[in-house]
């Protein structure tokens, strides 16, 4: 058998943006003859050229000039399939044919559209002498100036036409055609993400949405279904509670302790051709107002007192405080409440812990608000009439970095730099394991900050610098 082809279906060739896959050989369904303005000679059995089994059309050529033309031997209904949406990059025409006589023969092929219209360029076609010979005409970056879509391509009309020209001469020529072959090539285009941003009203309120749907929605040049998956959500984690489906769905909600301000998280897109092919990562921005902080905890002192041990702490602001509840600890994991100090809109606060335990103590306040919110001072341990503080921020005045020493980080933590009004300027995940973190303030303008550490267990620590 002449033209033996293996059949190639959706082989995958990788690009960075775009995948070329292929359709084909196929041969035609159908072979008919059809009317040639130019030609006047017509086809002896047309649909012999249907397949490779040695069966071929025919013409035979006797006149000379103008009339020296065949009518177009059509080939169409290949039966292809190739997804809508798809872009068309090249067609690829195998012919098996041979002429005998006059070795000057010559012949054009052409493209036909979902009409029935030939269409694009005009490729001329070379015969071979007396033995059958296949040439491919077009490739996988030739589209014949056609620009066909894959609707076109899947139409039953699609296909080709071909005809024979036999210049002045005076002898008789015969072309053969065994059969014809298309190859269609294609791609498939990356899908893209769009940033997109929303506006809660205020720090409590949770946000739910979609990143594929909502506001600027992601897209593909293809129309195939996407799939969405997160790749940094580690501002939403340390801020409250955040789920994310692949569905592009999602919900935040802030915790007790967010202070507000910008967060955000970045994911991308996959679309399900052939090959899968990703999008760009993509930015989506909760721009929550900034919490005003009801409190801010100066500094935490325990001493000897004539009976017991005296607590003094100093507070700066202080916004809709309805009083403040003293805790004692004595392994710095459990705390229990042993006072309760009411909020006199003064700066410094005094309780006295009349039945101290023996040996090693560690205290702390907290302050409760009207709407329930809270956070703590920083922790002092008391033994031997001296007080300890666990968290240090220093140096307090600087131009270019302050380290904020705290716990060992086994969990969650955050910390926060904000300006005094409490708008949130930067957050920093302090590395697990580590028990102080370096902040660079260099890029701020001179100033009064607030420096704050958020743990796992909500414990909120509070400091100011002043940046140079």
């Amino acid at each position: 058998m002449r033209g033996i082809f293996t059949f190639l279906f959706l082989t995958a060739l990788y690009s960075a943006a775009h995948a070329q896959t292929t359709q084909g050989p196929n041969t035609a369904g159908l072979v008919t003859e059809t009317d040639n303005a130019s030609g006047k000679i017509s086809w002896t059995t047309p649909t012999n050229a249907a397949t490779d089994n040695n069966l071929v059309a025919s013409v035979t050529i006797n006149q000379n000039g103008a009339n020296g033309q065949s009518e177009y031997l059509r080939f169409s209904n290949f039966g292809f399939n190739v997804p809508v949406g798809y872009t068309v990059s090249g067609v690829a025409v195998t012919l098996d044919s041979r002429f005998t006589g006059d070795n000057r023969v010559s012949g054009n092929i052409q493209l036909v559209d979902a009409n029935g219209t030939p269409t694009g360029t005009i490729k001329a076609v070379t015969l071979n002498a007396n033995t059958f010979n296949t040439v491919t005409y077009g490739g996988p970056s030739d589209n014949w100036a056609s620009g066909f879509p894959a609707t076109t391509i899947n139409n039953t009309n699609f296909g080709i036409v071909l005809s024979i020209i036999k210049p002045n001469n005076t002898n008789s020529t015969t072309a053969e055609v065994d059969f014809a072959s298309i190859t269609v090539y294609y791609t498939n285009s990356a899908p893209t993400a769009t940033n997109n941003n929303y506006f809660p009203l205020v720090t409590t309120q949770s946000v739910n949405g979609n990143v594929l749907t909502d506001q600027t929605a992601d897209s593909d040049p293809s129309n195939e279904t996407l799939t969405a998956s997160i790749d940094n959500r580690s501002e939403l984690d340390a801020s409250g509670t955040f789920t994310f489906n692949s569905n592009g769905s999602f919900n935040f909600s802030p915790s007790a302790s967010f202070l507000g301000g910008p967060i955000s998280f970045t994911y991308h897109v996959t679309d399900n051709g052939t090959p899968i092919l990703s999008s760009n990562i993509a930015t989506v921005t909760l721009n929550y107002p900034a919490k005003a902080l009801p409190v801010e905890f100066i500094s935490l002192e325990a001493n000897k007192a004539f009976k017991g041990v005296q607590l003094t702490w100093k507070v700066g602001t202080e916004i809709n405080v309805v009083h403040y509840e003293v805790e004692r600890s004595t392994d710095g994991n459990n705390y229990k409440k042993i006072g309760t100090v009411a909020a006199t809109q003064n700066n410094i606060y005094s309780f006295t812990d009349l039945q101290p335990v023996n040996g090693l103590a560690y205290y702390r306040v907290r302050n409760v608000d009207l709407d329930g919110a809270f956070k703590y001072t920083t922790v002092v341990k008391y033994k031997n009439e001296s007080s300890v503080s666990l968290y240090k921020a220093f140096p307090t005045t600087t131009s270019t970095q302050v380290t904020l020493q705290h716990p060992q980080v086994a969990g969650k933590a955050i910390i926060t730099l904000s300006s005094l009004e409490g708008k949130a300027l930067r957050s920093t995940i302090p590395s697990q394991g580590s028990v102080s973190t370096q902040i660079d303030l260099s890029a701020y303008p001179s100033g009064m900050y607030l420096l704050q550490f958020l743990g796992e267990n909500g414990r909120s620590e509070s400091f100011r610098v002043f940046k140079q």
